[in-house]
């Protein structure tokens, strides 16, 4: 039977007090307080939306197809607790080329007459921010599903224009030219989604999907991904 020498044992014992002594007085792992993130995704909205916000009595006014566009931002959220995060957010969407369709009546023409349909090409271009408050689920995870509720602010931007036409179908008509820039200031509630996934102790990864909405409809929606770091 191996013997044990009370000098070895005395040693093991101050080692393992140390231990633990030195595990008691070692603070936790500091929680992050903020996070910066950029990000890139695909932001679509039906472009009758837009023009309905517009429409005036008597215009009868429709867009030729939907906006697809590339979208890209930057974020920054504080953490109030290991859950809770405040955030807020800067993103733009590349310009968008489309076509309106008018059902207008030239000045001077009877009103015995139909309208005419009169085509003004459009460039849109939207500038958005973001302020609301996300929950975290789970703790301690690389894995961090979540879900996000806020107030967005869009600047959308419009240049209509056309150049003077003159037809005879079906009477003599001229549409007149038109170079029109119009600002709107759009408010919208935005719900989203997603996860964070940590690469290592602070990079991450944030796939998410976020939809602006208004009453009784869905407005537009964006898909994308975050890169981003804790500090």
């Amino acid at each position: 039977m191996t013997k044990i020498s009370p000098t070895l044992a005395f040693v093991a014992v101050i080692f393992g007090f140390a231990a633990g002594v030195s595990a008691q007085n070692t603070p936790p792992p500091r929680l992050p307080a903020w996070e910066i993130s950029g990000s890139i995704g695909v932001f679509m909205m039906d472009s009758d939306r837009i023009t309905e916000e517009e429409h005036t009595a008597g215009t009868d006014r429709f867009t030729g197809d939907d906006w697809l566009a590339v979208a890209y931002g930057l974020g920054v959220g504080h953490y109030w607790t290991p859950h809770l995060k405040v955030d807020a957010g800067f993103a733009h969407r590349s310009l968008h080329d489309t076509i309106d369709f008018e059902s207008g009546r030239p000045p001077g023409l009877s009103t015995a007459f139909k309208p005419i349909l009169v085509v003004t090409g459009k460039t849109v271009d939207l500038t958005t921010v973001v302020a609301g408050a996300t929950y975290q689920f789970r703790e301690n995870a690389f894995f961090h599903p979540y879900v996000s509720a806020g107030v967005r602010m869009g600047w959308l931007r419009e240049h209509r224009f056309r150049d003077q036409s003159d037809g005879t179908t079906p009477y003599p008509h001229t549409v007149m030219a038109l170079d029109e820039r119009t600002n709107q200031l759009l408010a919208r509630p935005v719900v989203a989604g997603g996860a964070k996934w940590y690469l290592d102790q602070f990079v991450f990864l944030r796939p998410e999907a976020a939809l602006a909405l208004r009453p009784g409809r869905l407005l537009d929606m964006t898909f994308g991904v975050s890169v981003g770091r804790d500090f």
